[in-house]
């Protein structure tokens, strides 16, 4: 494994889901032929004319993977934390239940309207509490879908990269073009020289042909070519590990995009006079990996190494 510093970052916070600030971004070589993003599913054909236009239709999956995460990410969001959504529903829900349980406190006159308020209160609030947690579980199971699907992107795109790439560096068979050998007239009286039929089987062996020479003998000339095969060795890509992290409502998302596949890997945010925090991950089979959390990482450095290697730093603004 090739191990090295690749790049560093300073990102804007929420850049890559929602498009509201700018993003400074100093590739590495290896990664910047393709681009600095990260990852799609769409077809990269094999027959594609040179690596660039392999490069571009990998480049074009890995933006249509980010689009379509950051529209579902985005339409789930406002399903739960929207002002029609989920967690708002239940408040009114909930402030409604309030309301009608004092009304029917204040009509009533009998020693236990106190005991039936208090009851109804706790069973509005209890209500409340459970359509909080329904609907937060259908949020979690949303995104454990996008991301699922994202990361099968991330593995469709880099195979068909990768296939694309293998099926442009196979070597093309060469081309042999016949070489005719001029024969210049005796200038002597020619001999005629009796041909015999063969009565053994054509030899691959090179073909001679005996003309008459100046001098009236008979010498031998090899008239036989040979092509030499080109040889083709391709290139190999360098290894790369790129970290990415975006801020989405009150959650971070951070994204590791390499060409290590099944790699655990380590990320580490420091910030001065704040505690260290540290995640411990392993890629999938296309060396990807997503993830949210819900600490505030505002002013923090994040750095991604790789047995015990620094690959990428990213600063939060």
């Amino acid at each position: 494994m090739k191990k090295s510093l690749r790049r560093t970052s300073v990102l804007t916070v929420g850049a890559l889901l929602l498009g509201v600030s700018s993003v400074t971004t100093q590739p590495s070589p290896a990664h910047a032929a393709i681009g600095t993003r990260y990852v799609s599913s769409s077809a990269i054909s094999l027959t594609a004319l040179t690596a660039a236009d392999a490069d571009a239709a990998y480049n074009a999956a890995l933006n249509a993977a980010d689009a379509a995460f950051s529209a579902g990410h985005t339409t789930n969001n406002a399903a739960l934390y929207g002002a029609a959504g989920a967690y708002a529903t239940a408040e009114q829900v909930y402030q409604a239940a309030l309301a009608a349980a004092s009304a029917a406190y204040w009509a009533d006159t009998s020693s236990s309207a106190w005991v039936r308020l208090n009851n109804a209160n706790m069973a509005a609030l209890d209500a409340r509490t459970a359509a909080n947690a329904a609907a937060f579980s259908a949020w979690l199971s949303t995104y454990s879908a996008l991301n699922a699907a994202l990361n099968a992107a991330y593995a469709a795109a880099r195979a068909a990269y990768n296939a694309a790439l293998a099926a442009l560096a196979k070597p093309t068979p060469p081309v042999t073009t016949p070489v005719t050998v001029p024969v210049t007239p005796p200038v002597t009286t020619p001999v005629t020289v009796p041909v015999t039929p063969p009565v053994t089987t054509p030899s691959s062996s090179p073909t001679t042909i005996t003309l008459p020479s100046s001098s009236g003998s008979n010498t031998p000339r090899n008239t036989t070519t040979t092509a030499v095969a080109q040889i083709d060795d391709g290139t190999e890509d360098e290894d790369f590990a790129d970290l990415w992290i975006k801020k989405s409502g009150s959650t971070f998302i951070i994204a590791v995009a390499s060409s290590f596949d099944e790699t655990k890997m380590k990320i580490i945010a420091r910030a001065k006079g704040k505690k260290t925090i540290s995640w411990t991950i392993t890629t999938g089979s296309g060396g990807a990996k997503r993830f949210a959390t819900t600490r505030n990482l505002s002013r923090y450095l994040l750095t991604l190494w790789i047995d015990g290697d620094l690959w990428d730093s990213v600063t939060v603004k």
